[in-house]
């Protein structure tokens, strides 16, 4: 059987541009490869309930007809509604009420029956308390014989407290014929992987594991050696919403450990009760120096779903000084917005500030996109949004990708994530162990932090890959006490009404700031940078902490904001420096001690971060795109290669080069700009006179327009032939939640559009 090598946590080089870790003792973490017991069991059949009529026709109720039941040929009741209407019935058609326990998962509901002539049937489903759930309206034409109507239930929620199901026919009077109604349960309510399959990530509550299904009469085991008395076996199982219906009767995983075909030890875990995953820690000093099969088997009563989720199988002891690398991204941060950064912005960040005078500074490292969760792809991946073509918050990571915490955790590692807003953490769960979540608002940095200090320390011994997001930079600036007015005078009123109005186009800057009376701009400039001494301070609570001060800890952002620029505000609709210049430092006893307090000025792109945390973790050898930044910190500024970009659904692209910025416009488009850009405009900067780019020099300067352009265009046309963006319908709630953020629509961009279109003008 294929097992993945244990980790033994000893050090080792990262190579010429990097560190060694430190010494962190006779740990040790394998990851078991799971396998079915039975490869040939395939459990995908439907669960069929099947509600046969009832021999005196109650308690079903028919309204509308005269209603009676005969034997059918196999026995069987059949529901006969007669073509003779009771005399003072009201209301057209006919209406059959059947009471029963109609929660989900059920993604059909089917009547079986005769109907001779042509009518339209239309199901609903009601309950107390319950919204009423009705799907499209049947059209049934006049066919001889038995026939099957099935109506498609895909957003019946599993907990939906109904009791009644309605089924209305209207047409003709000719007589209706019932055999039965059956509820049609999904064969896999949830799309879980079985085992010898790579594992997806799976919600329960606010947080996701990396799990597979664990299907009823299909067990799955794996197989290891107990190297010494302090090893574990852990793991977790739990029961996702869409199958907590009152329709599962005691859902449970039994977990059997056997040596040679002898048990020594079983174990039930019960999946009842409140909605959370189960952890299972079982000892395994009673097997040292035996190989143990530990079978994992999902139980539940007749009647039930035969699926729960599978998480985090290991075998592993504690080191003594593990490994731990943290990754912090903190959302819509610029780049000049750090004591560090020199720019001559007021600001106190004293945590980042500290990181990088023990560590590296980079202070021209920029963004490959204005955007946060392909941004954050990005970052992951090691790949450009050109060539993953995920340009929008809505795009879904195809999990054919490969993901730097998917790397960590081939490798040995424990990967978590705290993500502090929710259309990101979809987006991130692809080979993070645990990743946690908002289901409502943003956190602030003071509740995500918390999360991971918790899980951090329950992960106190193992080789530990950690990423953090924190929001509190993004629009609303909204800073908490006493961080609120931290910059702005305390007798000084944004407000006052003997201030100007605003003149401002309100397509070009928030709604709530117009709408809130602020009328001094330099409010809103002054919370933004509250905010992000805020959560400075909150991050202390994680840089502090012993196992990364000898680690590694690396800190950048997705993208910038514009604060104000040619009649936009506090926003960051387009490719700028503003949007695409970020902080990046890093520092812990990973970096090569004489690199630290270095400053870098050559410019980089945080597009090379993924392979950067590798090698200064040790995993050289791991196969992943992109440069080590370490090279960066003695190379020729003026020798550094183009930088591109990708704007927001793919309307803009820019290339960064030898002090010129060239923008070039896809798509016609305005967003939140003062004027809007057509299609093939092209604009240019010289960024030595214009760090701000606030005057298009294009038409002085046509030679360089030309060089420029058509490096970048290449650069598109160079694009991959085939993104990694999954197909994915956002919903309502998920369009809501972005447009509350500030975040356009848009439409994706398909596989085989090109980036460029020459042709169009």
């Amino acid at each position: 059987m294929h097992r993945l090598p244990a980790l033994l946590l000893t050090s080792s080089l990262v190579g010429a541009c990097g560190g060694s870790p430190p010494e962190p003792g006779a740990g040790r973490q394998e990851r078991p490869a799971l396998e079915a017991v039975d490869p040939g069991v395939s459990p995908r059949e439907p669960l069929v309930r099947r509600l046969s009529v009832p021999d005196g026709v109650e308690p079903w109720i028919v309204r509308g007809r005269a209603a009676s039941t005969r034997s059918g040929p196999d026995g069987e009741r059949v529901l006969v509604l007669s073509a003779l209407r009771p005399t003072g019935d009201a209301g057209p058609g006919t209406r059959l009420r059947i009471p029963g326990s109609y929660g989900g998962p059920i993604s059909q509901v089917r009547v079986v029956g005769t109907f001779p002539d042509p009518m339209e049937v239309t199901l609903g489903l009601i309950g107390q308390g319950a919204r009423p759930f009705r799907p499209p309206t049947r059209e049934v034409p006049p066919l001889p014989g038995e026939q099957t109507l099935a109506f498609h239930l895909r957003e019946l929620s599993a907990t939906a407290p109904y009791d009644t199901l309605v089924l209305h026919f209207q047409g003709d009077d000719a007589p209706i014929e019932v055999r039965a109604v059956e509820l049609v349960q999904p064969a896999f309510p949830l799309a879980l992987p079985r085992a010898g399959s790579p594992g997806i990530p799976v919600s329960i509550g606010q947080e996701a594991r990396t799990s597979h299904g664990l299907f009823l009469g299909d067990p799955v085991q794996c197989t290891f050696r107990v190297e010494d008395g302090d090893d574990r076996l852990d793991f977790s199982v739990g029961l996702p919403a869409v199958l907590r219906s009152r329709e599962i009767a005691a859902p449970r995983v039994l977990v059997s450990l056997e040596v040679e075909g002898a048990p020594i030890h079983r174990k039930v875990v019960q999946l009842a009760g409140a909605p959370r995953w189960q952890e299972t820690s079982i000892p395994l000093a009673r097997s040292v120096g035996k190989t143990v099969t530990a079978r994992f088997e999902y139980l539940c009563d007749e009647g039930s779903r035969g699926l729960c989720a599978l998480s985090g199988v290991r075998v592993w002891r504690p080191g003594l000084a593990a490994p731990a690398v943290l990754l912090i991204s903190s959302d819509t941060h610029r780049g000049d917005h750090m004591g560090s950064a020199r720019r001559g912005v007021a600001i106190e960040t004293p945590v980042l500030d500290s990181l990088a005078e023990g560590g590296l500074l980079f202070e021209e490292c920029w963004s490959t996109t204005n955007v946060t969760s392909p941004s954050h792809v990005a970052m992951m991946t090691g790949l450009h949004p050109r060539d993953t073509r995920l340009v929008s918050n809505v795009d879904r990571l195809a999990q054919e990708a490969r993901t730097l915490a998917e790397a960590f955790q081939e490798a040995g590692w424990t990967t978590l994530a705290v993500v502090s807003v929710h259309h990101l953490g979809a987006n991130l769960g692809q080979g993070f162990d645990r990743i946690l979540t908002p289901k409502g608002p943003p956190w602030t940095a003071e509740v995500a932090v918390g999360h991971m200090a918790k899980w951090l320390a329950q992960a106190e011994g193992q080789p530990v890959f950690a990423f953090l997001h924190v929001f509190d930079a993004h629009h609303p600036y909204e800073p908490p006490r006493p961080h609120d007015r931290r910059y702005y005078p305390a007798d000084k009123d944004p407000r006052d009404p003997g201030l100007p109005p605003l003149q401002i186009d309100p397509q070009t800057i928030p709604a709530e700031i117009l709408e809130s009376g602020i009328r001094d701009l330099e409010f809103p400039k002054a919370q933004y940078r509250a905010e992000i001494s805020y959560l400075d301070g909150e991050l202390e609570r994680l840089v502090g902490l012993e196992r990364f001060r000898s680690g590694l800890v690396m800190a950048t952002s997705d993208h910038g904001e514009i604060l104000e620029k040619d009649g936009t505000y506090f926003n960051h609709g387009e490719l700028f420096p503003d949007t695409l210049h970020v902080p990046l430092v890093m520092g812990g006893g990973f970096l090569p001690a004489e690199l630290r307090g270095r400053r870098v000025p050559t410019p980089v792109s945080h597009l090379d971060l993924a392979r950067t945390v590798l090698d200064l973790a040790g995993l050289t050898h791991v196969d992943f795109p992109g440069r080590n930044l370490l090279a960066a910190v003695d190379a020729d500024p003026d020798q550094a290669a183009p930088r591109f970009a990708l704007s927001a659904h793919g309307k803009s692209a820019s290339i960064t080069w030898k002090g010129r910025y060239l923008l070039l416009h896809l798509r016609e488009h305005r967003e939140k700009l003062a004027r809007t850009r057509v299609k093939h405009e092209v604009e240019l900067f010289h960024l030595e006179h214009d760090p701000e780019c606030l005057t298009d020099v294009a038409v002085e300067h046509p030679s360089e327009v030309t060089e420029l352009r058509d490096r970048l265009v290449q650069w598109l046309a160079d694009a991959a032939p085939r993104g990694l963006s999954a197909k994915h319908s956002a919903s309502a709630a998920e369009l809501a939640e972005l447009a509350a953020l500030g975040y356009a629509a848009g439409a994706s961009v398909a596989a085989e559009e090109p980036w460029y279109d020459p042709d169009s003008k």
